[in-house]
């Protein structure tokens, strides 16, 4: 066959494809006899019908339309390896110019393609915040009012400490056309004045519980507030909203004293100093959680901005889609559907996924694209001896997963999903791992590294032993 490629501005190749008349004809007559054992032709068995009679019943059209496709099915691959293409998605006939010889023109999407920036100059200081007493004591403080005491008060408005029962609903003062304006409906709250902002008391935006001071049962108000642009709920960024609110009682709150008895309450801690530390445990957790998300999502953005990047429209759609189905798996949990969700937030399927979706498949798709050449840049691979320890991991998790279930073998197709998601984790962690020691200036050259390397060697070898050796040791 004769093979003419030609590379598309927009990240295709087309190949055009001569096939051979004589063999062309092989596949011809293949087809015919396939269509012979599918469709009863008279006075033969299935299969056995001679080719001019194959033709005189079905046409030379549709013989040559099943030879086609046989030919595609062998050949793809091979016209692929020849013209030396790395596809990135399936790619499609695109046209049949002609059948005598026949020529067919496929579009195939290209693998992507990466070029890092000089991500060796990234630099970027690794500074972990610490986790301040004032946090700690936040935190206690707020153990304090969930184990505290309530009674009710009389002859006095709310006042700071307080634990306030009201009304509370908020409608939208602008809403757009067919948009549902109630969107807190109405609905009774409880809330400390001036909560921590750890708390859901300062729900349904911080610092809301102060407007509940001086108010007493009965009293009614209502209150004007414009979400800001940063706001989690994308219905509500820079809406105003009016909120109303009626009291119903009002309680003081008697809090305990911070001692060991309160420590002993609050779980299965000995004492107060057991469980401050295991509140500063916990903060620290969560705190450097929070600061490696952002740190790392920091070096990914340079390194997506700096590195050129080209990828076909096929890769683009195949990502959408998987948002999409994410999005709508986690609507369902929420007993909502896709639909529902477009009404909410006021906007249509198109406008969405070009404003919302196609963003962060882009994000989502660059991302994956610089992990993976800065991996391969910097030979970053698994062992054979992580990849047993993390398929067993991943075999031990799967077990814990179907604990209460009735006992069954995990299915291979499962079993290599899993483990094959658990390998990239460990991957992409080492990837990122290598970032951050790039731009902290902690990577040593080639020369530097084998030069550390030979001294650790020498040093091992003439250091004193510690302990005594026996010919055994001495001799292996």
């Amino acid at each position: 066959m004769k093979i003419q490629t030609e590379i598309l501005p927009d990240h295709h190749a087309r190949l055009t494809v001569e096939v051979e008349p004589e063999v062309f004809e092989g596949y011809q007559r293949r087809a015919a006899r396939k269509i012979s054992r599918e469709t009863k032709i008279p006075g033969f068995r299935p299969g056995k019908a001679p080719f001019d009679v194959i033709v005189r019943i079905v046409g030379l059209k549709t013989i040559a339309e099943e030879a086609l496709e046989l030919w595609v099915d062998d050949n793809y691959p091979k016209v692929l390896d020849e013209a030396k293409v790395e596809a990135g998605a399936p790619g499609k006939v695109a046209d049949i110019p002609s059948f005598d010889p026949l020529t067919i023109v496929f579009l195939v999407p290209l693998e992507p393609t990466v070029k890092l920036g000089d991500y060796q100059a990234i630099r970027s200081e690794y500074q972990p915040p610490v986790v301040t007493e004032e946090q700690v004591q936040e935190v206690l403080h707020r153990i304090q009012f969930n184990m505290a005491t309530a009674e009710p008060v009389e002859n006095r408005p709310a006042e700071t400490g307080d634990l306030v029962y009201y009304e509370l609903s908020g409608t939208l003062t602008q809403p757009g056309e067919s948009e549902d304006p109630d969107v807190y409906p109405r609905r009774n709250v409880q809330s400390i004045i001036g909560g921590s902002s750890m708390d859901a008391d300062d729900w349904p935006y911080e610092g809301f519980s102060a407007n509940l001071a001086g108010l007493s049962p009965d009293d009614e108000k209502s209150i004007l507030h414009t979400f800001s642009q940063e706001e989690q709920d994308e219905a509500l960024r820079g809406r105003e909203v009016e909120f109303k609110i009626k009291v119903s009682s009002i309680k003081s709150l008697s809090l305990p004293e911070v001692n060991d008895e309160l420590a002993q309450s609050a779980g299965n801690f000995d004492n107060l100093e057991a469980l401050l530390a295991d509140i500063r445990s916990r903060l620290e957790k969560s705190s450097a959680e929070q600061y490696d998300s952002e740190y790392y999502d920091g070096l990914l953005d340079r390194l997506v901005e700096e590195a050129e990047i080209e990828y076909p429209d096929e890769i683009l759609d195949e990502e959408i889609e998987h948002l999409l189905e994410h999005l709508k798996g986690d609507l369902a949990q929420q007993n909502m559907d896709l639909e529902t969700y477009l009404k909410l937030i006021n906007t249509d399927m198109n406008t969405f996924i070009e404003n919302e979706v196609k963003p962060a498949a882009r994000n989502r798709i660059s991302r994956t694209l610089v992990m993976e050449e800065l991996g391969r840049q910097e030979k970053i691979n698994l062992s054979d001896t992580d990849m047993d320890a993390v398929a067993n991991e991943a075999s031990y998790e799967l077990y814990m997963m179907n604990q209460g279930a009735p006992a069954r073998r995990p299915d291979q197709e499962t079993m290599q999903a899993v483990t094959i998601s658990a390998m990239t984790r460990v991957r992409n962690r080492r990837i990122l791992e290598r970032l951050k020691a790039i731009a902290n200036n902690e990577v040593m050259d080639e020369a530097e590294e084998l030069s550390t390397e030979a001294a650790a060697e020498v040093e091992e070898e003439t250091a004193p032993s510690s302990e005594p050796q026996n010919d055994d040791s001495s001799s292996s």
